[in-house]
């Protein structure tokens, strides 16, 4: 889950230096999570259902994230969203599938 908060962190700092009308249109309670003041207070659980909730959220956005930008070219040519269609399995679409090996569509991966 770490790595989830830390790649959509980082995402989001780069799409705000580089497209910065791209981060204005994301949810404000997406951006509040993960960009807004002391983040790992943001994943700070009160009860043990919340707590259990924390790493789907962080998926959920991520891949939200991931489905958002997949169209936009110059968005999709970043390192930090690269990094999570990695961590989410999900293949460069400029990659060639290995021998005998399919590239995963993002619907695949929920």
């Amino acid at each position: 889950m770490t790595s989830y908060r830390q790649a959509i962190c980082q995402f989001l700092i780069n799409l705000r230096r580089h497209h910065r009308g791209l981060y204005d249109t994301l949810p404000p309670d997406l951006v509040e999570r993960y960009h807004g003041g002391f983040v790992p207070a943001a994943f700070s659980a009160a009860g043990m259902a919340q707590a259990r909730q924390v790493p789907w959220r962080a998926r959920r956005d991520l891949a939200e994230l991931v489905d958002r930008f997949e169209d936009c070219p110059a968005v999709g040519r970043m390192y930090s969203h690269e990094v999570m269609r990695v961590l989410l399995g999900v293949r460069s679409s400029a990659a060639k599938p290995e021998a005998g090996g399919a590239v995963i569509a993002l619907a695949d991966y929920r």
